[in-house]
């Protein structure tokens, strides 16, 4: 069954059952420059078809105690509303994701 197939069979059943649908995937690492969507594997129907495509990417730039990290979740396709991108950070201590806290 190729992927095209897959999603088309999701979107029909979140239609049915009035639900969205989660789909988690992998990134290509070997390819470093191109667009998240890219970099996605098998990208091409998870573009087309999704309503809303969220991404966790590591920011280097932002700085954090270790041994946390500091993540945004990027807000990258949404049919219905904005795009954009939100900070948060992973408490590796309590393996949760937060927003940054404030001191």
């Amino acid at each position: 069954m190729s992927a095209c197939y897959l999603v088309n069979d999701l979107d029909q059943l979140s239609k049915q059952l009035s639900i969205p649908i989660l789909v988690v995937t992998s990134m290509d690492q070997s390819k470093r420059r191109g667009s998240l969507f890219s970099r996605l594997r098998d990208s091409g129907d998870l573009e087309y078809s999704a309503i809303t495509a969220l991404f966790l990417v590591e920011n280097k730039r932002r700085r954090v105690m270790l041994p946390d990290r500091a993540i945004d979740l990027v807000v990258a396709k949404n049919r219905y509303g904005e795009t954009g991108k939100i900070p948060l950070v992973y408490y590796a201590n309590t393996m949760t994701i937060r927003e940054k806290r404030t001191s």
